[in-house]
Formats: C-alpha cells, structure tokens, sequence
C-alpha cells in the first residue's frame, strides 16, 4: 500500500500519520480525480473532433460521447488513431467513394 500511497501524492509523513481506512479513502479520492480528469479531457477532444467534422465535412452526422469514448478501464494510448480513422472514413462517405 505504501507505493501505491506515494504514487497517489501522499508523502512518506503523511503517510504513516493516517490510518489505513484514511490512506484508503485518499487513494480512492485521488482515483477519482484522475478518471474525472481523464473524461474532461476525453469531452474536450470529443467537441475539437466535432468542429474539425463539422468544418470538414459539412454538418454530418458523428457519434455520440458515450459511443466515441466508451466508459471502463481501457488503453486510451491510441485514441487519436481511432478519431483518424472515424474522420477518414467520414471523409470517404462525404466524398462518396472509397478512402485512399
């Protein structure tokens, strides 16, 4: 638990002054933390990838939130290749053939 704690921004002081419920309940609220910042950041590249839709392709229909960034604990390391892809395959309907 202590790793965990340190990683979480408790210090070592701190650490050994809480209880075990207390360290706990700051591990879980700075988890919390994360994953709320985690969907902000996921919303706020949602409304970029709806403008550059909109300004691309016209006004087009574009999946929802919860479609475009399923909730769970996934890897989000390769979003932007998904986005490219929904946009280029946006882009191919718009044309009305095939993506190069």
């Amino acid at each position: 638990m202590y790793p965990n704690a340190l990683r979480c921004g408790i210090t070592p002081e701190r650490f050994w002054r809480l209880s075990l419920r207390e360290v706990a309940d700051e591990m879980t609220a700075h988890t919390e933390n994360l994953k709320q910042d985690r969907r902000q950041q996921q919303r706020f590249i949602y409304d970029l990838a709806i403008l550059v839709n909109k300004a691309i392709l016209g006004a087009r229909s574009f999946p929802e939130f919860d479609e475009f960034f399923p909730d769970g604990e996934q890897d989000h390391s390769k979003d932007w290749l998904l986005i490219r892809e929904s946009i280029r395959a946006q882009a191919a309907l718009y044309n009305g053939g095939d993506n190069p």
